[in-house]
């Protein structure tokens, strides 16, 4: 995605030749996730890859403006807004431009980029894509399937995917509070079936389900959920009534809605690190191997750790196993994205006290 979004802005500044020159006075940086080793933090301007969501998924960037290193001057960028990636290119433009008009009123960019008139570019990029217009937005750049979750690892989209989780998880309890206040019978009913449909939609992400539509949800929330066990078999009537867009129903059983949600988010509140939930350990069969190899990989930060273990994967046999070991945070929701998208097979993924264990399988 940052490559793609990078030659983008490169042939919309070169359209302007003043705007490719004042933009080689800055730093800009980006990233396809929100971790340090894109530097998006440290640039004058700087992208970090984020999940858009509506009723389809669609590539975003968070925009950060003011960043900076020097000795003595070193500063972390603030956030400014987020933007669908295919607007990357022409927001880049705007801003440039914008400073351009204004820099007799500012000592550098980034007293520019605290002032408010940052902001008012950002708004002219606030309005969420129209899947039937502007169907292009919910492709990534270069890509010839729609943009979704599948394939990705948590590493690459984890911030993408808990800012997804959130929405919703808001959207709960906002949910829960409306029925204290609201009295209209069809309002009641209305946000019955709401609740409902957050709740379902809240975890999908998780299991990388692209939803087509609203009754979607309620089948994937039954597929994924309800089949694997996570959740209660006793919600599968509710939950096909709700698919059926059933209001009445929803009406008359606000209360199981109610604890419908209350399950999912203490799901959510079992979901580690590596969106992963609570399960028999599932180290799969290593009887065929042919060897199987150790790294420690603790103390090395990102992005080196990936480079060390696709070095000790260079070194052994197609089927051999590698365990590593990584440390908790952005290693362990990085690295064995990043080794699933190189084509490896992830056999296990076990926390131990404050450090992983990660079993690979060579392609």
């Amino acid at each position: 995605m940052a490559k793609g979004a990078s030659n983008a802005i490169q042939q919309k500044l070169l359209e302007t030749p003043q705007a490719w020159d004042f933009a080689s006075q800055l730093r800009i940086n980006i990233s396809g996730c929100p971790n340090s080793c894109g530097q998006h933090s440290n640039a004058d301007i700087g992208f970090y890859g984020k999940v858009g969501k509506g009723e389809h998924m669609y590539p975003a960037y968070t925009v950060m403006l003011g960043g900076s290193i020097g000795e003595n001057n070193s500063k972390f960028g603030l956030p400014l807004t987020t933007i669908a990636a295919k607007d990357i290119d022409f927001f880049t433009k705007e801003i440039l431009h914008d400073f351009e008009a204004k820099q007799q009123m500012f000592s550098n960019f980034t007293e520019y980029a605290l002032s408010e008139y940052p902001k008012h570019i950002a708004e002219k990029f606030q309005n969420e894509p129209d899947y039937k217009k502007q169907n292009d937005y919910f492709y990534d750049f270069g890509a010839s399937s729609q943009f979704s979750l599948k394939g990705r690892g948590a590493g690459e989209c984890s911030a993408g995917i808990f800012d997804m989780i959130d929405v919703d998880f808001t959207a709960i309890q906002k949910a829960k509070y409306n029925f204290t206040i609201l009295q209209n019978t069809t309002e009641i009913a209305e946000n019955a079936y709401n609740l409902a449909k957050y709740a379902s939609r809240m975890l999908l992400v998780t299991k990388g389900y692209d939803y087509k539509g609203i009754s979607d949800i309620f089948q994937g929330f039954i597929q994924c959920f309800i089949n694997e066990k996570l959740i209660s078999q006793k919600y599968l009537p509710l939950i096909l009534e709700m698919a059926q867009a059933n209001i009445d129903y929803a009406y008359k059983h606000q209360q199981e809605i109610i604890q419908l949600a209350d399950d999912v988010c203490a799901l959510y509140n079992s979901l580690d690190d590596s969106l992963q939930y609570p399960k028999i350990d599932a180290i799969a069969n290593t009887t065929n191997a042919t060897n199987s190899y150790h790294k420690d990989l603790r103390g090395v930060t990102c992005p080196m750790n990936f480079v060390k273990t696709k070095i000790e994967l260079s070194k052994i046999q197609s089927g051999d196993l590698l365990e590593i070991l990584l440390d908790d945070g952005a290693p362990i929701q990085n690295v064995p994205g990043s080794v699933r998208n190189e084509g490896h097979t992830v056999l296990a993924e076990e926390k131990v006290e404050t450090y992983w264990k990660v079993v690979i399988k060579k392609q």
